[in-house]
């Protein structure tokens, strides 16, 4: 950001450091079947540098972000060597369950819909992402694949249960590792539908509430 925009908002409060970019946010329900919404949506006043096209960061608009919540498709993180300052070989292996690509099409169109709505037409929005000519399934689909990334929720890793692939027991303890426990999103068996920020902020109050207890 260049130093007016930071003296802008110290000033009145105003400009683009008065805004936390993702300015609203939903959960939608985008498969007949799902019991709970299968995705979740963020609004941001974000346009330009996000995208890999050689935009001009300094262009106006906004930008919908489709976020599938339980996504099906599970990466792999493996160790590379017995040293443990070598860097884990980490695989997201991103959308090669199929469910996960046609939940992921099923939520862009919905929000290709929402955006064409009559109410962004009076301040004169135009769609640029997806490009406008790509209509079919197939082409969007391949955007998908194309432009897809990760809003880095990840979890899982060192899951909590009670068989032998568990890492950790249901208090958190590693197994075969004394005193060692881990508090974070990676003892989720499964992803929980939202941000993962308010869950791990409870598994840490519940984890240092039951190291307390075992002193």
């Amino acid at each position: 950001m260049r130093p007016w925009t930071t003296r802008q908002c110290l000033a009145d409060g105003t400009g683009p450091f008065a805004s936390n970019l993702c300015e609203a946010g939903a959960f939608i329900r985008c498969e007949e079947s799902s019991a709970y919404p299968d995705i979740q949506v963020h609004f941001g006043l974000t346009h330009g540098v996000d995208y890999y096209d050689g935009s001009p960061p300094d262009r106006h608009g906004f930008d919908f972000d489709v976020n599938l919540c339980r996504p099906l498709s599970r990466g792999t993180i493996r160790l590379q060597s017995a040293d443990p300052l070598d860097r884990p070989l980490i695989d997201p292996r991103y959308l090669t369950d199929s469910a996960d690509l046609d939940l992921a099409l099923k939520g862009l169109k919905q929000l290709i819909e929402i955006g064409s709505a009559r109410a962004f037409d009076v301040v004169g929005a135009k769609r640029t992402h997806p490009a406008p000519q790509l209509r079919s399934d197939r082409d969007l689909m391949q955007y998908v694949r194309r432009a897809g990334t990760t809003i880095w929720q990840p979890v899982g890793s060192c899951r909590m249960g009670n068989d032998a692939m568990a890492v950790v027991d249901d208090t958190l303890r590693v197994r075969g590792i004394s005193a060692l426990r881990i508090a974070d999103a990676s003892i989720m068996p499964a992803i929980v539908s939202g941000n993962t920020n308010a869950p791990v902020i409870m598994i840490a109050e519940k984890g240092a509430d039951m190291m307390l207890a075992a002193q």
